[in-house]
């Protein structure tokens, strides 16, 4: 059953169109938020708030070879950063336009909201690398939003099951 085969005038249809919508544009957030959470990284490096070899190496022997595992490393964990996203958000955006039936997304999005949750913690800490307060009030509002996005995909994908539900029960 997809959109089409919905009357237009029936208040199911417009129920299920926005929240249809919602899971459309609730996926299309994520995956940008994905991408800001790879470009955060990145401006921290840039502006010297982390010290990227430092940080890659703590606890290691300082060899070519250790250095470039490690960056290899790094660039293998943003990389999946922008998959995971990009697989979360594409399938919301597939199940809100009817193209596919996916359930996993869902466990995914939960688990990016525990992520986000346990990392907002950095923004309580007295950590000197968060001392610029316009831009840590500015990161946590953006993180916030992340949030507030993975909560919206999770109940919207549960609205829109149920209500594919109840539209095939009638």
């Amino acid at each position: 059953m997809d959109a089409k085969s919905f009357e237009y005038n029936d208040k199911l249809d417009i129920h299920y169109r926005k929240v249809s919508n919602s899971l459309v544009v609730s996926g299309m957030g994520i995956i940008f938020f994905g991408l800001w959470s790879v470009i955060k990284v990145f401006t921290e490096i840039a502006f010297g708030q982390v010290n990227i070899t430092e940080f890659l190496m703590s606890g290691l022997e300082n060899t070519p070879r250790m250095r470039f595992l490690m960056f290899a490393v790094f660039a293998g964990v943003i990389l999946f950063v922008i998959i995971f996203h990009y697989y979360v958000g594409s399938c919301a955006i597939r199940v809100g336009t009817g193209k596919k039936r996916h359930y996993l997304y869902i466990a995914f999005a939960i688990i990016l909201l525990a992520v986000n949750i346990v990392g907002m913690e950095q923004y309580f800490s007295a950590d000197p690398a968060y001392s610029q307060i316009d831009v840590t009030i500015a990161s946590f509002l953006v993180d916030l939003a992340n949030c507030a996005t993975l909560i919206n995909l999770v109940i919207t994908s549960f609205l829109y099951y149920g209500l594919k539900k109840s539209a095939m029960e009638e």
